[in-house]
Parts: structure tokens; sequence; C-alpha cells
């Protein structure tokens, strides 16, 4: 083992005595800590808004690096496995490190109250989240076993409830060959799998993976995957699955018919909301904003459209309603039509935007200035450049005013307003702004950057313009 597992060998009689890691080494243990344990955490950073990886890096791993043992070694140290929080886990925690750590504690909430378990109770019910027994700094598998080989080992024994947990604003989706091998893993290994989504559309999703894994089963007919460790297996599986379904097609399934089902629980949900509180409501505003999302994550723009635009139009109507969602709707229509080439639709409600920004922020703020920066494109977009030439000149004076005049923000705000000049003829007023915008970029940026090529190639355009007879 690495540095500091001699600090964990002479306390032997602790580990024994609490029977959480009798007969395995320390970073052997399933490790687990309760809700109470993860909400505990939670309240320490509350006001820090931090990712679930920014909690474990700050709680587990600094404390961890300092004895350059793991989690579990600590714990032993440090006598954490005292607490009745702490203790052998009975469920792992698939979950993204990137999301916001309170998510994480609203998801196993919830899904403590579905299933009415008894987050207090130690000896029955415990999360296991992976880093928790990994020792990142002096790892045990270093005489050749990989992480990965390590991981699965651990977190697969009996019984091991794997939750696969998504928001229900931003579901996870399963991108890479690991998410799936460890996924088909589960389903082979009869483990049990819950998925954290809302109840009228749980079932379906664990339906439609079972169907999927099935099918994938079938096409492993040469490796009898239920009377032997898969785990031996892991090439000759993503072979198989590779070469018979196809992981980018059975990721395409999962993925979408995971979508499919969100919108049709949302629109039942939705149903449910408007009944409850009117079709007037917040709640129903803010449900409509997260339908909206997931037609825009399947491309379907145009039942987005008038999604948003109900969405709003109920949160124009409220007057408590906060500013700052109206302005994120607006936000999200505007960039939508315009990608959708509906620019005179986009127009007005740029407009909108600025008046918004204008109100929330003050009229000498830089979100002013790129509220400003917007509409202006939003003008060229309509051929109408003598109004964005004025936009775009109050949106540069507005960010010198806030950055200084060697910022990169004015930066691209110089290049806008010369390239406006340029498309215009006005080769010598477009000049030395694009000239002004090369020199911040060499300030700020690395000599080798591509902005700085196209400031550079813009500018040579332009002076072959000059040169050429007219």
């Amino acid at each position: 083992m690495g540095a500091g597992s001699s600090r964990v060998q002479t306390i032997p009689p602790l580990v024994e005595n609490l029977d959480i890691l009798q007969g395995q080494e320390p970073w052997q243990a399933p490790l687990g800590v309760s809700l109470k344990f993860l909400a505990s955490f939670l309240e320490k950073n509350r006001t820090k808004d931090l990712s679930t990886e920014e909690v474990i890096t700050q709680f587990v791993l600094g404390p961890t690096s300092k004895e350059a043992v793991s989690y579990v070694e600590w714990a032993v140290v440090e006598h954490t496995l005292r607490r009745e929080d702490v203790g052998k886990a009975s469920h792992f925690v698939s979950y993204s490190p990137s999301m916001k750590f309170d998510e994480l504690c609203s998801a196993l909430s919830t899904f403590v109250e579905d299933e009415r378990l008894n987050e207090f109770s130690p000896a029955e019910f415990y999360f296991f989240l992976d880093v928790f027994c990994v020792n990142l700094h002096s790892p045990p598998w270093e005489n050749g076993v990989e992480l990965e080989d390590f991981l699965r080992t651990t977190i697969r024994s009996s019984g091991t409830t794997v939750l696969v947990l998504l928001s229900w604003e931003s579901p996870i989706c399963f991108k890479n060959i690991w998410s799936l091998y460890e996924l088909f893993i589960t389903f082979i290994t009869s483990t049990e799998l819950i998925v954290c989504l809302p109840k009228n559309c749980r079932r379906k999703f664990n339906q439609m993976l079972r169907q999927q894994f099935h099918t994938l089963a079938h096409s492993l007919e040469d490796i009898d995957c239920r009377k032997t460790d898969p785990h031996v297996f892991k090439e000759p599986i993503l072979h198989h699955v590779g070469s018979s379904v196809g992981l980018v097609h059975m990721n395409e399934i999962i993925v979408t018919t995971m979508r499919a089902w969100l919108l049709e629980a949302g629109q039942q949900l939705l149903a449910a909301l408007v009944m409850d509180n009117g079709a007037e409501s917040m709640p129903v505003a803010d449900m409509l904003k997260i339908i909206g999302d997931w037609y825009v994550s399947v491309q379907k723009y145009e039942e987005a459209i008038p999604t948003f635009f109900r969405c709003l139009e109920i949160y124009e109507h409220n007057s408590y309603a906060p500013l700052e969602k109206k302005l994120q709707i607006l936000d999200i229509l505007a960039k939508m039509l315009k990608y959708m080439g509906r620019h005179n639709e986009a127009l007005p409600l740029y407009a909108k935007i600025v008046d918004l920004a204008r109100n929330i922020y003050g009229k000498s703020s830089p979100e002013m200035a790129f509220s400003l920066n917007g509409l202006a494109r939003a003008h060229c977009s309509c051929e109408q450049y003598d109004e964005a030439k004025v936009l775009y000149e109050n949106s540069l004076l507005l960010l010198e005013q806030a950055y200084g005049p060697h910022d990169p923000e004015v930066a691209g705000s110089l290049n806008n307003l010369g390239d406006l000049h340029r498309q215009n003829g006005e080769l010598d007023l477009a000049l030395p702004l694009l000239q002004r915008s090369l020199e911040i970029k060499e300030r700020n940026l690395d000599r080798n950057h591509p902005s700085i090529a196209t400031s550079l190639n813009n500018q040579a355009e332009i002076l072959k313009q000059q040169v050429l007879p007219r």
C-alpha cells in the first residue's frame, strides 16, 4: 500500500470491533455515508454553490492529501467510523461530479422519500460515492492494477443498488463507453438499478434500459455472462456490443428514448400544475421553461418556440416574476429565432433584452453593453446598418468605461464596429478600429492565438482593397 498505511495498521481493534472493514484491507471496503452526512457537507458550503467535485475535493481529498492516505484510511485514523452516519455502503451513487452538490442531496432526498427509507438508520442504508474509497495520492493499485478494475471490484458487492441520478431540468445523458458498460454490468449481474427520476417516468426508463441490455445479452452468447465474473471480460463485452448493436447506436437509443419520456412526463406534470395552480401561475411558467429546454435538447425548435413564448407571457403577466427569469427566456427566444433565420422576429426581442438589462443592471453596466451589442447584431442581420452603428458605438463606450481601454472585451467591440464599416465600404474608418483591436489582442493573447490571425487577415484584406483601382 502507499504512504500512511503504517498508521492504519496500528489500530486494527477499532476496525474489527466495528465490523466495517473486517477481512478486508481498509482501501477495499465500500465505505458509505448516510444522507445526513452528505447534508452536513452541504451545510458547510451552502452559500458557495459548489459542484459535487469541489465539495469532495475540499472535504475529502483535502484532508487525505495531508496524510497521503485514502479516504477510508483517513476515516479510520480520525475515528470517523465511530459516527452513526458512516458505515459500510449499501447503495452506489453514479453522478456527474460537475453538477451542484445540493442537486445531489436533493435527488437522494427524493429517492429516500419515494422508497420510504430511513436515512438515519446507519445499519441498513448508506450511499457510496466512489471517490470516497479511492486513494488518489498513493494508490494501492500501483502494482499493475487499473483504477477502473479496482473500482468495479470495490463497488460491485452483492446487494448493491446503483443509482443513476438525473437532474430533472438537465438529464445526464450516457455519452461514453464507461457509462454504458457500467449500466450493462449492473444488468447482467442482476444488481438492482434505480434511476432517480419523477415517479411517472421512472418505470418506463427502467424498462427501456432492461430491454436494451437484454438485446445486448443475446449478442454475447459466447460469453456466459450470467455465470462468470463479467469484469474479467470487459474488452470482449465492449467488442461484442460495438460489433453487434453498436455503442453509438445504443447511446442514441438511450438518450432519444429518455428525452421522449421526459417530455411526455413533463406534459403530464404541466397538466397537473395547471389544475392545481391555474394556467397563469408561476409553477406552470417554470415547467414550460423546463419543457422548452428539453425540446431544444432534441432540436425540436418549432415546438420549443411557442413553449417559451407561453412561458414568457405568464412571466410578463405576473408582476412578482423575477426580471432575471424574463431576461433569460427572452435571450433564449431571440437566439433561437436568429439561428433559424427569423431575424425580423428576433429583433424586437433583442430590444426588450436591452430594456430589461437597463432595469436590472443599470444603464452604465457591462451587461447593458453586451445587450446593446446583441441588438446591434440583430439590426445587422436585418440590414439596418445605421441603427447598428449607433448601438455598437454606445456598447464600445460602456465597455471602455467598465473595463478600461485595453480589455479583450473592448477589442471584440472594436472589431464589431470596424467590421460594420468594412461591410459598408468605409475602409478608412474600419482600418484604425481593427488595428486598435489587434493591438489589444496582441497585448492580452498568445501570439499564435487564432483571433490574432483572423484580425491580421481582415486588415490585410482592407489594405488590399485600398490599393486596388476603383
